[in-house]
């Protein structure tokens, strides 16, 4: 497994994409702010939100709110372990390459 990858516009370390744009360093990853949408672009996600006990996902009124639930919010709301979560979700959405 590597853990660090470069491409021209593109600096891949661990689990976080690293990119410069008109000089301004960015670090993507999963955070609490990151959109449910977001994170279900990616469809192992899927079996992380369900294997952390999430309810969401199977919620119609969750469904009509995916971009604006944030996954910190939804973590308050029932109880989740945020960083065991996040911790799951960044090796399955922005996997170390």
């Amino acid at each position: 497994m590597r853990l660090f990858y470069q491409t021209d516009d593109c600096v891949i370390i661990g689990v976080a994409e690293i990119f410069y744009f008109d000089n301004i360093l960015y670090v993507k990853k999963v955070t609490e702010n990151t959109t449910l949408s977001e994170i279900l672009r990616n469809k192992e996600a899927e079996k992380i939100l369900l294997k952390h006990n999430l309810p969401c996902l199977s919620c119609p009124m969750a469904a009509l709110e995916m971009e604006r639930l944030k996954i910190g919010q939804v973590c308050q709301l029932y109880g989740i372990e945020l960083e065991k979560l996040l911790a799951d979700l960044n090796r399955v959405v922005y996997p170390a390459r």
